[in-house]
This record gives C-alpha cells, sequence and structure tokens, in this order.
C-alpha cells in the first residue's frame, strides 16, 4: 500500500515565513496558496475544531514570530501562548529546522516506519493508503485513518531518529484505526472511548514514548511533558483509579485524561501485560480495549502477589465490560 511523505504544506510556507522575516505585509497569493492547500488545510480544520483557533490567528502567530512582533504579553488562550513557543523557537532555531527538513525528504521513511510498526502489530495487518503531512502543526504528530500530520518544528526537536520513531507511532494510528473494534451504542461510548485511548497510546507508545525520551535539542515545554508524564507513569495505580471511578461514573475521556495522562497510564498498562505474558499477547490486544484492560487485570493480580501497590480494576468495572461486549 502507498506511504506517501508530503512536504507541500511547508514549502507553501515559506514565501509567508520570508514576508514575515522582511515585515512585509502578506501578499494575497501567498495567504492564498497558504489557504488552498491540502496539507495545511488539514491543520487549519482540527485547529479549529478542537482548539478553537482560526486560520487568521495561526497564520499571525507564525507571522509575528518570524517577523518579531510578539510583545511580553501572554496570549489569552493557552493553547495560542504554545503555539508562540512553537513557533518562537522554529525562528531561533531556522536553519536547523529546515536542515531537518531536508534530511527527512533524503530518508527512507516508509521502511524504518514499517519496520518499527511490525514490533506492535498483527502478522497480517493491512497497511493503509497513506499520506504523511510535513507542515507547520503547533508541535505536535497526529495519525488519522488516511493521513498524518508531523510538525517541523517538533522535528527539528527531536532529531530525525526520534522524529522517525514518532512518525512510526503515529502510523500504528493509522494501522490500528482499519481493524480496531468500534462501538456504535451512546450508551457506552464515554467508557468504550475512555479505554480506547488508554489501548491506543499505551501500546503506540511502546514504538515511541514522547513523554518518556529526551529530545536532541532543548525545548522547555517538551522538557516539562516529559517530566509530567513521568511523575503520572511512577504514579500509575493512584491515576487508574481515578480511570475507574471516570468509567463507572460515565465521564468523557478528556475529562479523565488531563494534559495528555491517556499515554504514561497507557504505557503503564502495556509495559506490564508485555512483561508478564509477553510481546505476542500485548499485541493480540491491539485494537481491541477491552481486550487491553481485562488483559491487563490479569497480569496486575500476577504483579500484586510479587508487589504491593498495584492497581487491579475492580469487578465493577469487569462486569461493565461485559455489558459493552454485549451491546457494542
Amino acid at each position: 500500500m502507498a506511504f506517501n511523505p508530503d512536504f507541500s504544506g511547508y514549502q507553501v510556507m515559506l514565501p509567508f515565513i520570508e514576508e514575515a522575516k522582511a515585515s512585509q505585509i502578506p501578499s494575497k497569493d501567498v495567504l492564498q496558496s497558504i489557504k488552498e492547500n491540502s496539507a495545511m488545510s488539514g491543520v487549519f480544520r482540527f485547529m479549529k475544531e478542537e482548539y478553537g483557533v482560526s486560520i487568521d490567528v495561526f497564520l499571525k502567530v507564525i507571522y509575528d514570530a518570524f517577523s518579531h512582533r510578539w510583545k511580553d504579553k501572554t496570549p489569552a488562550n493557552k493553547y495560542v501562548s504554545s503555539l508562540k513557543q512553537t513557533y518562537d523557537w522554529c525562528c531561533r532555531n531556522w536553519d536547523l529546522v529546515a536542515t531537518s527538513v531536508d534530511s527527512l525528504k533524503s530518508t527512507d521513511l516508509e521502511a524504518i516506519v514499517k519496520e518499527q510498526c511490525l514490533q506492535y502489530l498483527p502478522n497480517n495487518v493491512v497497511f493503509p493508503d497513506l499520506t504523511v503531512y510535513f507542515v507547520f502543526n503547533g508541535c505536535d504528530g497526529r495519525g488519522f485513518k488516511s493521513e498524518i500530520y508531523m510538525d517541523i518544528t517538533l522535528c527539528a526537536i527531536l532529531g530525525k531518529e526520534k522524529c522517525v520513531s514518532l512518525l512510526a507511532h503515529e502510523y500504528h494510528h493509522s494501522c490500528r484505526a482499519n481493524f480496531a473494534l468500534r462501538c456504535s451504542n451512546p450508551k457506552w461510548k464515554n467508557a468504550f472511548e475512555t479505554l480506547s485511548c488508554l489501548e491506543s497510546e499505551g501500546v503506540a507508545d511502546k514504538i515511541y514514548n514522547l513523554g518518556g525520551v529526551l529530545p536532541d535539542n532543548d525545548y522547555p515545554p517538551l522538557r516539562q511533558l516529559i517530566k509530567k508524564r513521568k511523575e503520572i507513569y511512577e504514579n500509575a495505580p493512584k491515576h487508574l483509579a481515578e480511570v475507574e471511578k471516570g468509567i463507572l461514573t460515565d465521564v468523557a475521556p478528556r475529562k479523565t485524561f488531563s494534559e495528555g495522562s491517556n499515554h504514561p497510564l497507557g504505557n503503564y498498562m502495556a509495559d506490564l501485560i508485555e512483561r508478564r505474558f509477553g510481546r505476542t499477547l500485548l499485541v493480540d490486544c491491539v485494537g481491541d480495549p477491552l481486550k487491553f484492560l481485562k488483559t491487563y487485570n490479569e497480569a496486575a493480580k500476577q504483579e500484586k502477589r510479587d508487589e504491593a501497590g498495584i492497581f487491579v480494576f475492580s469487578k465493577v468495572v469487569i462486569y461493565k465490560l461485559g455489558q459493552i461486549m454485549e451491546d457494542l
């Protein structure tokens, strides 16, 4: 199946950045090209849907960073503030960013990514037709069923080896999406999505854990993220008890997993499953969040015999899993 790296979202932004560096008003043709680019259109779509950030606001952040127009005042929108940090770093390290992009262009990404992914995918997996967009994307990587978005600034911060592993992490999501269990019953939507968040990120984090490995280049927000996720991982039993409460009280996963805690918690569960039962059984759980939790519980029961403080989900949660399985 096709694996298509696409750097058009990066290329189409270059004239805009040059205008910003010269403090020129962005030309209509340049802005039109950006808005019509398929890669950047995808970025603008989820920026608006998830963070309420419009095209104009996003482009203004980048323009102000490269034209050095930022004042000391912190933007009211927390996400816009994080964008400012990303593109301030991008501007200061622009030569490194450009070199990073050139290096990625000359790398056989498909071969490396598929090799890493296959460690945690079923042997009979069908790789999807997929486009990997290298874009301006707010220091983030995102994997969907037929497309992945990789922020070029994040790629430069991580360094090529870690960037490619993060791409493999996102590609794992895309592969999983083609066979993962679905829940169409709104009654179980929140509980099922909570478990899916744990399973999908927990296993993908076995390929690359953004919150667990220091990048090649220092970026304070990422350093803070690593520290936070490490603390959550080390205190996983306490946090998993809160996850159980969320499942039983039908709390939406966005509220259950503050600050991306599903990554370290899912990774903790995946680590325990692999340590107790081996990688083959962990791979058997990929795409089946209900099996993932039940398998974790069996591993946790065994671990608890040897080590105190291991969290085991209650019989009430296991009973609820049974109801969900019967009524997907």
